[in-house]
């Protein structure tokens, strides 16, 4: 499974090739998980019929769809609880992603990946992690405003003493290396500070949440969501100052994450962060307004779909019940739409969705009506 990030969806978004496939699989995560291998199954055979539809060879199909078709005896692999599976396949590529939110059942075999779902994470719903710290464990959550994920690396140990054994030692010499006998009394265990705030112990907890940093370093360094921390007070301080995500936020979340519900961290992490999230759609839109005012706003699908494909599109303003099919002529700068979708089409309002991730353009899901009318499509334009 690979670490989500916006990163990851603009390299979804370059690329380009005949017959890229793409799933979408709502997760049954309580009662009757079984059907999620049958779902997915049943996803799979609707492939292999566009497929075989398009021209391509049984054989080559097989192989094309051999690492998915193994993932349905991979028991660990439907243990995972998410709320979308998401799959990316090509000859070169085999990419997966356990996502918070939960999206449409989807089948797409385009030139391009089904891209369009993927950035409501990240405006609607508002991606952000929640780092959970404790020195019994470590755990990370990707959350959204509905839902989250854990997306623990594997790579991190499971514990301070797993992490540096020989703590255990040094607890013993603190305890019973420094007792006092009182007449005939057994020595009692003396300790500097209380506890886990002793100067070694800290010491350790640095060591410890340093080597949680170098590893976490390796999957943020694409990332660009906000990070929020969740520990006892006492911890937090010590993390906070060997950190080097740069979007670590200074709120946290006061209590001993081990035993905690993740829906209630995640129902508290999103008041932290979601008057950004919303402050960043009202601008969007208020900019829209303005734009439009200056001919730089358009409505019209043709045109929007062109302004993408140079790279003139700033904000893309999309609708996920809306599918507009057919099939776009860049070298006439031409869009033909078909009523129902045909063998060979695009879902055209994904590729204005590639082609403005592209250009570092940003796409907001589900904002149109607060544009003031019903359109399909909306973009602020460059120029």
């Amino acid at each position: 499974m690979a670490f989500f990030s916006q990163a990851e969806i603009k390299q979804l978004a370059s690329a380009e090739a005949e017959r890229l496939i793409s799933l979408y699989l709502p997760m049954v995560k309580t009662g009757d998980t079984a059907q999620n291998r049958i779902r997915f199954k049943n996803l799979l055979n609707k492939v292999e019929t566009k497929l075989l539809d398009s021209g391509k060879r049984l054989t080559e199909i097989r192989a094309l769809l051999g690492p998915a078709l193994a993932m349905t005896d991979n028991a660990l692999f439907w243990q995972i609880q998410s709320n979308t599976l998401a799959m990316f396949i090509s000859p070169e590529t085999f990419q997966y992603y356990h996502l918070p939110d939960e999206f449409q059942e989807t089948v797409a075999v385009s030139k391009h990946y089904f891209v369009r779902p993927l950035v409501s994470i990240f405006n609607r719903d508002g991606m952000f992690y929640l780092l959970g710290l404790s020195q019994k464990g470590i755990h990370l959550w990707q959350c959204s405003r509905l839902s989250q994920v854990d997306i623990t690396p594997d790579v991190l140990p499971e514990s301070l003493n797993e992490a540096l054994p020989f703590f255990e030692y040094q607890k013993q010499v603190q305890s019973h290396g420094r007792g006092q006998v009182y007449g005939n009394a057994a020595p009692t265990a003396m300790f500097f500070g209380s506890g886990d705030d002793s100067f070694d112990n800290k010491g350790r907890i640095k060591e410890y949440f340093q080597i949680i940093d170098k590893e976490l370093r390796q999957y943020f360094k694409a990332a660009k969501a906000p990070l929020i921390l969740t520990g006892v007070d006492y911890l937090l301080p010590i993390y906070r100052d060997i950190n080097s995500y740069p979007l670590l936020r200074s709120e946290f979340i006061d209590g001993n994450p081990d035993g905690a519900s993740p829906d209630e961290l995640r129902l508290k992490g999103w008041e932290i962060v979601k008057n950004e999230f919303e402050k960043n759609a009202k601008l969007a839109v208020e900019e829209y307004y303005l734009a439009e005012s200056r001919g730089l706003g358009s409505s019209d699908m043709p045109q929007v779909l062109v302004a993408a494909h140079d790279g003139r599109v700033k904000n893309l303003f999309t609708n996920p019940a809306t599918r507009v099919y057919g099939f776009f002529d860049r070298d006439k700068r031409q869009m033909v739409r078909h009523a129902n979708e045909a063998s060979g089409d695009e879902e055209l309002v994904n590729l204005a969705v590639v082609y403005t991730l592209r250009t570092d353009g940003q796409v907001f899901d589900q904002h149109l009506d607060k544009l003031g009318y019903k359109a399909e499509i909306g973009a602020t334009l460059r120029y």
